[in-house]
């Protein structure tokens, strides 16, 4: 697959880990304001969701570990800011964006 089509796949799982993510947040605020913890805590209702919760949690602490040493070990600029933008915005978000500017970058510096 070419870079161009990779950097096109991740750009439309970036937007719609964004949007799909945010459309239920945006929900969830309007019904039960904006409280974190009581974020947090509905999203462990149950074992089912639990298990969902925790999953997430783990797989995002891991891409984030992974995400750092990558964009250091290939010289990509603002490593930081991948962590934040998935925790803050979501990991379904912030992955993808991250796998965009990563091929992004790894296509320019082929170029070079």
């Amino acid at each position: 697959m070419s870079s161009k089509a990779k950097q096109m796949v991740y750009g439309i799982f970036a937007l719609a880990g964004l949007c799909i993510t945010w459309y239920y947040n945006f929900q969830y605020l309007s019904i039960d304001g904006n409280n974190i913890s009581t974020f947090i805590s509905d999203n462990k209702l149950n074992l089912a969701s639990s298990s969902v919760w925790y999953d997430v949690i783990i797989a995002a602490f891991a891409a984030i570990f992974w995400m750092y040493h990558e964009a250091k070990r290939i010289g990509m600029k603002f490593w930081w800011a991948y962590g934040i933008v998935s925790c803050t915005i979501a990991i379904a978000f912030g992955l993808p964006f991250f796998l965009l500017m990563r091929e992004r970058h790894l296509h320019k510096q082929a170029a070079l």
